[in-house]
């Protein structure tokens, strides 16, 4: 079950990677909120902290 979801994860990586840069779903991947307030503790993972 695990393979499968790697596997689903890195075709939509890929996907992604090949997209232009003016889709919006690379946008996302590659924004950076210029500010913002977070909860304390630890930072929540984020789908680009996750690919290798």
């Amino acid at each position: 079950m695990e393979d499968r979801l790697i596997r689903k994860n890195l075709r939509w990586t890929g996907h992604l990677m090949r997209m232009s840069p003016d889709r919006l779903p690379k946008q996302v991947l590659y924004s950076q909120l210029s500010s913002g307030h977070r909860k304390r503790g630890r930072p929540r993972l984020r789908f680009k902290d996750t690919i290798k």
